[in-house]
């Protein structure tokens, strides 16, 4: 049993959390760079156990502008270019990745008002 996640085996275990930080900077908060601790300490953590990252952006409301980050620059790039790939290795989450090895595209979802991505070393 994997000790962080109760009930499952470390090798099936998934971890995720939304890095919407608006409500916190609404309220006074500083959050900036605080997506990028907890990606980094969640692989100081896990990094040998990681063999795959996801992200998952969307248009809502609660979101800066009505766009998730990544929502917005890959649509950006997209509506341009009509080049998922490319839109993909536009955003900050695959520029992130990919400098911890993970720059294998495995899969793209689009629908309307959501992308997921996936990635794998």
């Amino acid at each position: 049993m994997c000790p962080i996640f109760a009930g499952t085996d470390c090798k099936s275990a998934q971890s995720g959390f939304d890095i919407n930080t608006s409500q916190l900077k609404q309220n006074g908060y500083n959050v900036k760079g605080l997506g990028q601790k907890w990606v980094d300490d969640t692989f100081e953590i896990f990094d040998d156990r990681i063999n795959s990252v996801k992200a998952e952006w969307t248009e809502n409301i609660n979101y800066p502008g009505g766009e998730s980050l990544g929502y917005k620059e890959f649509i950006n790039v997209y509506e341009n270019t009509y080049d998922q790939i490319e839109a993909v290795k536009a955003t900050t989450f695959y520029k992130t990745m990919s400098s911890r090895k993970f720059i294998n595209i495995k899969d793209i979802l689009i629908n309307q008002g959501y992308i997921k991505v996936i990635l794998t070393k």
